[in-house]
């Protein structure tokens, strides 16, 4: 699966040019065939040496005192040299070939996943199958943009949020006070929840991710590793028709809440919302399901639900190892996707005996999570750990405090918010009636 004649129009196009050659010097040896291989290996050697581009030293350098060699390349070169591409051209043909050059390397693939599929653990033979799929999906935008572009982007984007009278730079979290610090949730950016179990970081990410999914930005995905879909949808149901989430799981529901129950879940049937429940799920398998969702169409946010119960691809020496790689890998996804990842962490067992507000030291097995993301969050219940029958409970009653530890891009503080338990939503300082 090769093209001969455009491998020719390329080689040709670039002999002598170097301005042509710049703009397609990132292609691969590996995306041309046959003897053209070693003659483009030889162009990006000569043009790394700052030498000529000249048809003689392309074939000397590539035949590596192989005389014989030599001659059949300098062959190959008069027939490339036969071929005329315009410079415009160029770099649309770059494109062809490395479609093909993507096909070429999923056949061969595929033909060895067919012979280790008689052997291989089925485990090891989705790994491998995912890391051939993600080795196959199409480069992201050029690695150096000169500054001028991304300055008319960047006003652009000002201009925009001036003329509708001021705006969030990302997407809103439908919590007006945290959407002031943080300006929305912004794409490339890995955004952490942590949180004490029991807290409410699971119905948080979903009172979120239900904020947006209804904005019709794209899909929402939802990675679950530790509830069930049913598990969520009942938590969805309870927030949306105000039934307590307690009688829903017994089914105690009274006559009267039925209709709210069946309004409410047409509505929630509406959300551009995709669940994915399944366990132990590696950060390849995430990836090539987020990756396989924004093919069909855009994708708004990504959560992942929660960072811990994600697998290593292999075992490390140690479990900080594992986390700072895939706290790296979902870093890489929101920037490679232009969304942002939200991923929910537990906190250490230490934290929770100190009675105190969580902060960046209690992020479970490490600081590569602080380090990778651009916002940590913590939600601190400050009744936590006092004895039911102290009256501070009382006067405490449902807030929680959402601590901004980490902003990349803004400050930090603390908002404060009430927690509806039995409908598992999170209201603004205004509590509602």
């Amino acid at each position: 699966m090769n093209d001969p004649l455009l491998e020719r129009h390329l080689i040709s196009a670039c002999l002598g040019d170097r301005s042509a050659f710049s703009t397609v010097s990132d292609l691969e040896p590996a995306t041309f065939t046959d003897s053209r291989r070693p003659l483009w290996a030889a162009l990006r050697r000569l043009d790394g040496a700052g030498r000529d581009l000249d048809p003689v030293l392309i074939a000397t350098e590539a035949a590596a005192g192989d005389e014989m060699r030599r001659t059949e390349l300098m062959r190959e070169l008069a027939a490339c040299i036969g071929e005329h591409l315009p410079k415009c051209a160029v770099a649309d043909v770059a494109g062809r070939l490395r479609v093909l050059a993507d096909r070429r390397h999923i056949l061969v693939g595929l033909e060895e996943l067919l012979v280790v599929a008689r052997t291989a653990d089925p485990e090891e033979l989705r790994r491998r199958g995912q890391e051939l799929l993600g080795d196959a999906q199409p480069p992201g935008p050029a690695g150096f943009v000169p500054v001028g572009a991304t300055l008319t982007a960047t006003l652009d984007g000002i201009e925009a949020r001036w003329d509708a009278g001021g705006g969030l730079a990302g997407l809103s979290t439908g919590f007006s006070d945290l959407d002031r610090y943080l300006g929305g949730l912004a794409p490339g950016d890995l955004i952490v929840i942590g949180a004490r179990p029991s807290v409410g970081k699971t119905a948080l990410a979903l009172n979120v991710a239900d904020h947006i999914a209804r904005q019709g930005l794209g899909t929402v995905a939802f990675a679950s590793l530790e509830m069930g879909r049913d598990a969520l949808s009942q938590r969805l149901l309870a927030g949306e028709a105000n039934i307590s989430l307690s009688d829903i799981r017994r089914g105690t529901v009274g006559r009267d809440e039925w209709d709210r129950l069946a309004a409410a879940q047409g509505r929630i049937s509406r959300l551009d919302l995709a669940i994915d429940d399944r366990g132990a799920q590696t950060l390849s398998r995430i990836r090539a399901a987020a990756r396989r969702l924004a093919a069909k169409g855009r994708v708004s946010l990504l959560v992942v639900d929660y960072l811990q119960l994600v697998r290593p691809e292999r075992a490390r020496d140690a479990r900080v190892n594992e986390v700072a790689e895939i706290t790296a890998g979902l870093k890489s996804l929101a920037k490679e996707l232009e969304i942002p990842v939200i991923a929910l962490s537990q906190l250490s067992r230490e934290s929770a005996k100190e009675r105190r507000p969580p902060q960046l030291s209690d992020l479970r097995d490490g600081g590569s999570i602080e380090q990778d993301a651009d916002v940590v969050l913590f939600i601190h219940n400050p009744a936590e750990g006092l004895d039911t029958t102290d009256p501070k409970r009382a006067e405490i009653g449902d807030r929680r405090f959402l601590i901004v530890a980490k902003n990349r891009q803004g400050e930090q503080g603390f908002v404060e918010m009430h927690f509806s338990g039995p409908y598992q939503r999170f209201h603004g300082r205004a509590k509602p009636e």
